[in-house]
């Protein structure tokens, strides 16, 4: 009797030692190792996984947390959201660093129905971890640098952009790091010096052009306009220039990328309008901010794109003064529309055809083609035609003929004869505006 009672009290004594919470549940300061403790209901599929998976992610967040002082994120101004992005992505790099780990033990709490589980890192493992990944971190991020470097002080700015932004890609992760490296003598922050690379490539480029100023005895010419883009006075190749006309009107090459010299040469052909100057502007192209990854595009401070202009001289306004001849046109407007943009392009209209330099004769129709099924609705096709002839009145001569066939022109089935005519006339006069005054040169030569 006495020794079943004794094992009854051993039996009750081991099962409340094993019942008894860990340590580790409610202290886990260590000298030697960090701790990780996860938990999970045991009322969900896979609790004890979900468990591990939640010690280990413990584990992660405290080494995350752990940012050097002389760190990427503790030296360089950035806004809250800039480093709580940052800071977001360390949380996932982190779980790399638990290489070693090992399970202290698990406990299950009846009470709550709760799993816990107990992961321990030694101390001296995690720094053995970090010091081989930050040496192939910084040195993976040291190779982008180098070579983008090369390349912006070789004025290819594109590739030292793309270079930038491999390296911080790359270092992007491990922020929380001390990726410093010693270069020729010389420490290197990585993360640091790529990011200053990336936001200042494009400072200090500059636009010059040549001529800056032509004078014109005629509205059509042949010159070449020659731009140069450099930085620190090294041409900057292969970035795309655009041309646009400030003021006035004509026709120009709209886009040359630069040489390896960082010349881009541009075409000027003819000035359209009735005024006697134009100016042209030249700039980079909205590629070279297009082309910028969005997740890097934030960083870059807001650049004053570089700029530069020729003036051009006309030696007198040559508009001619013309009549327009209705020979048939469906669109009742269009007369009213094409008065007003030969208006704006070379020509005085006149309503006396005897005091014209110039005979337009102008013919348009509309052909309704059928219906057309659409997503939301049913469509009507239509096709507009236009036919504007240009005489010599003093000749008869003819001079130049513009011509617009089968212009499809969509609208829904339901509208008007006049809302569908409204709106041929308005993509009839879209694509006029677009072509006729960069050929109408011709006429008036």
């Amino acid at each position: 009797m006495k020794r079943l009672l004794l094992l009854s009290s051993l039996l009750i004594t081991t099962i409340l030692t094993f019942a008894k919470e860990p340590n580790w549940l409610t202290e886990r300061a260590s000298e030697t190792a960090y701790i990780g403790v996860g938990a999970a209901s045991m009322t969900e599929p896979a609790w004890e996984q979900k468990a591990a998976e939640n010690a280990l992610a413990d584990l992660a967040q405290q080494l995350s947390v752990l940012i050097e002082t002389n760190s990427f994120i503790a030296k360089v101004e950035m806004n809250d959201s800039d480093k709580e992005y940052f800071s977001q992505t360390t949380k996932v790099s982190a779980k790399n660093l638990l290489d070693g780990h090992e399970i202290v033990g698990s406990y299950k709490d009846k009470k709550t129905n709760t799993y816990f589980v107990c992961y321990q890192l030694n101390k001296q493992t995690y720094l053995l971890n970090k010091a081989n990944r930050e040496k192939e971190i910084a040195e993976a991020g040291y190779a982008y640098l180098a070579d983008a470097q090369k390349a912006q002080n070789e004025g290819d700015l594109f590739r030292a952009l793309t270079l930038y932004e491999k390296g911080l890609t790359a270092v992007e992760p491990w922020l929380f790091l001390n990726l410093r490296l010693t270069r020729e003598g010389q420490q290197v922050d990585v993360p640091n010096e790529l990011y200053r690379g990336y936001i200042s490539v494009f400072d200090g480029i500059q636009l010059t052009v040549e001529p800056t100023q032509i004078t014109l005895n005629d509205e059509s010419i042949n010159q070449d306009i020659r731009v140069h883009l450099t930085q620190g006075g090294v041409g900057v190749a292969n970035m795309p220039l655009v041309a646009s006309f400030e003021e006035g009107s004509g026709v120009i090459a709209e886009k040359r990328k630069t040489d390896e010299s960082g010349y881009a040469y541009f075409r000027l052909t003819a000035i359209t309008g009735k005024t006697t100057t134009a100016l042209i502007r030249f700039t980079l192209a909205r590629e070279v901010m297009s082309g910028i990854s969005a997740s890097y595009r934030r960083l870059l401070s807001t650049q004053n794109w570089p700029e530069t202009f020729c003036r051009i001289e006309l030696a007198q306004n040559t508009a001619k003064t013309a009549y327009l001849h209705n020979a048939g046109c469906d669109l009742s407007a269009l007369m009213k529309q094409l008065t007003a943009i030969l208006g704006n392009n070379h020509f005085t209209i006149t309503p006396d055809p005897d005091e014209a330099e110039i005979f337009i004769e102008v013919k348009n129709t509309v052909d309704y083609v059928g219906v057309v099924a659409g997503e939301i609705y049913n469509l009507n096709e239509s096709h507009v035609n236009l036919h504007m002839k240009f005489y010599d009145n003093n000749t008869q001569q003819l001079l130049y003929t513009y011509d617009i066939q089968q212009l499809r022109v969509l609208s829904p089935e339901k509208n008007s004869i006049e809302q569908t005519m409204a709106q041929c006339m308005r993509e009839l006069i879209k694509r006029v505006q677009k072509e006729l005054p960069k050929q109408l040169i011709l006429t008036t030569k």
